[in-house]
């Protein structure tokens, strides 16, 4: 198959990085091996290998390094349970297995006192994981991390039955899933950031935490194209962004990357815009938030770029995946329209740039079209059938 040609990615931003990269990358190497993260030789040499300390201090490059391992050893997790149990192992075949796996494994994290999963690898370790936490953040801290780690279960449970799903759900399930949401929310706990709680609920905040997250995973939905289309990947439940919006309006290939990259870049303008609004009168800890999650996501585009992951075939096989993906100061688009994406075009309801809603939504002018909605879903469902009792 022809190596394929990526766009140039916008960033208007720099990456920093911190110096001790090699030192996490060892102890991250040593900890996948202490838990033995993955299920044969050619996976372990996909998981024990250099990079993910670097990945570390790309995407949080202020913090002790306590708290800068932890988050090298949450992300090596990450992408060894996304390999094993998400993606093209054996057991990806087997849905209903995978489903009560994430359950345990999501019970097992909200119960670090017992082993609620004495025998399953990746439920303790992601219970290490949390205690380890606890001993250098505050509850809140640490607790905004669990929440986002029961949703990347959650979605993964759902996406383990869901076949070929549209671009909206496709998404928010991508938001959510592979560790969308936890990542950035390890920002302000690794950089030592006491943002409160009022704060971090802003919905402009939630806005912005949800779009540095939603930039990385795109960004990783190019690299990782690449190189699920010149493996003739085993996971044929096409979740990635790219071949969503290759179903959806029934585009070349070469016409899905250049539309989602147009996306890409108005998410990054409206990032921009709401950054320079909060800074005006933002507190010390909003205006270090936003800098970690500019951090956060400058750093793992550079990652992507520089790490073998992405870049070769794998392991034993240096044939590359792509050429292309440059960074670039360029924006492709400067439309102050939103995304044509339901699940996250709220995010525009806090444009500076564009005027406030006449009328807000709400709920209840829904109502007729959802119970009409509702009837037609009702009148094609199979009837539920009462077994007879038996006199």
């Amino acid at each position: 198959m022809a190596i394929i040609t990526l766009p140039d990615i916008y960033c208007p931003f720099s990456h920093i990085q911190h110096p001790k990269a090699d030192q996490f990358d060892q102890c991250t190497a040593d900890w996948l091996q202490h838990w033995e993260l993955y299920w044969d030789d050619q996976q372990r040499q996909r998981m024990i290998r250099p990079g993910w300390g670097l990945l570390a201090s790309l995407a949080y490059p202020k913090g002790t390094d306590e708290l800068i391992q932890i988050a090298s050893d949450w992300m090596a997790w990450a992408f060894a349970w996304d390999d094993e149990w998400c993606d093209e192992s054996p057991v990806t075949k087997k849905p209903e297995d995978m489903i009560v796996a994430f359950a345990r494994m999501n019970r097992a994290l909200e119960c670090p006192e017992f082993p609620v999963a004495p025998d399953d690898r990746y439920a303790l370790s992601m219970q290490e994981l949390r205690i380890r936490l606890e001993q250098h953040a505050t509850p809140i801290q640490v607790n905004r991390v669990v929440e986002a780690q029961k949703g990347y279960f959650m979605i993964e449970m759902i996406k383990a039955a869901s076949l070929s799903p549209g671009l909206n759900e496709s998404t928010f399930m991508r938001l959510t899933g592979g560790g969308g949401m936890v990542f950035p929310s390890l920002t302000h706990v690794v950089a030592g950031i006491d943002i409160s709680q009022e704060e971090f609920l802003d919905r402009r905040i939630v806005a912005m935490t949800e779009m540095a997250a939603t930039l990385v995973v795109w960004e990783n939905e190019f690299f990782s194209y690449a190189k699920e289309s010149m493996r003739a990947s085993l996971d044929e439940r096409g979740h990635n962004l790219i071949d969503a919006v290759r179903r959806e309006f029934n585009y070349t290939e070469r016409q899905a990357l250049a539309w989602f990259n147009v996306m890409h870049d108005r998410i990054i303008g409206l990032f921009v815009r709401l950054r320079e609004q909060l800074l005006q009168d933002a507190s010390a800890e909003v205006e270090q938030y936003i800098e970690a999650l500019i951090h956060y996501q400058t750093g793992v585009l550079e990652w992507h770029r520089m790490d073998e992951r992405y870049r070769i075939l794998g392991p034993g096989d240096p044939t590359p995946c792509y050429e292309g993906g440059h960074s670039t100061d360029q924006s492709h688009d400067h439309s102050l329209d939103p995304v044509p994406i339901p699940s996250i075009q709220w995010w525009w309801d806090y444009d500076p740039a564009r005027p406030a809603p006449v009328k807000k939504f709400h709920p209840n002018d829904r109502v007729a079209a959802a119970r009409q909605a509702g009837r037609e879903f009702n009148a094609r469902q199979v009837p539920y059938v009462y077994k007879q009792q038996r006199g």
